[in-house]
């Protein structure tokens, strides 16, 4: 469900995000952020995720400062401060990118 809101002219939902009109005023739901452009929100679960979800990288900057807690079926990269599924963990390919998620593997891949 779409919970942002736009005042002035018209919600457009786009991949993830949802963004106003030019010249609308945005409000972001709780679990959401805004971008630096003030027109577009994303998930909050997406910040400093690596992806770009702003369309001008807002969403990952200052992620280096940004105190990270994996669930417990996650990986830490601490190249990029980011968590990954566990299941990236000793697979063959390098998804941190210092390809700390190869170091230490038992023997072969999963």
């Amino acid at each position: 469900m779409w919970a942002s809101t736009c005042y002035i002219h018209v919600l457009i939902r786009t991949t993830g995000t949802v963004s106003c009109a030019h010249n609308a005023t945005l409000t972001c739901t709780s679990d959401e952020l805004l971008c630096a452009d003030g027109l577009t929100c994303y998930d909050a679960k997406y910040q400093c995720d690596g992806f770009d979800d702003c369309d001008d990288y807002s969403d990952e900057a200052d992620c280096a400062d940004r105190q990270v807690d994996c669930d417990n079926d996650e990986f830490y990269c601490e190249a990029d401060n980011n968590c990954l599924p566990d299941l990236y963990h000793c697979d063959g390919y390098d998804d941190c990118p210092d390809g700390s998620d190869e170091f230490d593997c038992e023997c072969c891949f999963r």
